[in-house]
């Protein structure tokens, strides 16, 4: 590997190799794999574009090998949600969601919790986001035509998303604390008119 090829340049060439010749691809990733072990920031893509390009089940098996502390912040956190809300592994999901805050992320924590829940045979009752302080953590996401912030109208995008994705009604897995917030259910109201 080349101290002057960026990571970006890696992942292009996996999308190559991975349409041209599945046994190099197969040995590329190999040697990919350590090189973004090395950075938080090159960890999360890899696995984010394992996750696009169906290889969720690998990035699975692959965080066992990882140390935790390389794993247990974003990005690399969201893409291992992300690769167990693929698997369907509601379990699992709901377990690494359970553990410590996110930071800026940690909405994100808290929308891939509720959508474990809702998915999981046997849900569980979701922390208030007002008193977890979830929507207060998010990061803004300005309206421009409307001037406005507003961090709701994100999580509420997160679960339309995640919910077209996997085929579900986005009110089956939105946290309750979320549905019943006046806020929320107003700018519900808003978008869905």
């Amino acid at each position: 590997m080349s101290p002057q090829v960026s990571f970006g340049d890696y992942l292009l060439c996996l999308n190559f190799y991975r349409k041209l010749d599945a046994k190099k691809f197969d040995a590329l990733l190999e040697k990919v794999k350590p090189v973004a072990a090395r950075n938080a920031d090159d960890l999360g893509l890899l696995m984010d574009w394992m996750n696009e390009n169906g290889l969720a089940s690998d990035v699975v098996k692959w965080i066992d090998k990882l140390p935790a502390a390389a794993t247990a912040k974003p990005p690399a956190a969201i893409a291992i949600a992300a690769a167990f809300a693929e698997q369907r592994n509601w379990s699992r999901l709901r377990r690494w969601t359970r553990s410590e805050s996110w930071g800026k992320e940690d909405y994100l924590r808290l929308a891939y919790q509720g959508f474990a829940a809702g998915n999981h045979a046997n849900p569980v009752r979701m922390p208030s986001l007002t008193r977890s302080g979830a929507l207060r953590s998010m990061p803004p996401l300005i309206n421009r035509k409307r001037k406005s912030t507003s961090r709701a109208w994100r999580l509420n995008g997160i679960c339309r998303s995640k919910a077209r994705r996997f085929g579900c009604d986005s009110r089956t897995f939105r946290p309750a604390a979320a549905r019943r917030s006046t806020h929320f259910i107003s700018f519900i109201a808003q978008t869905m008119t």
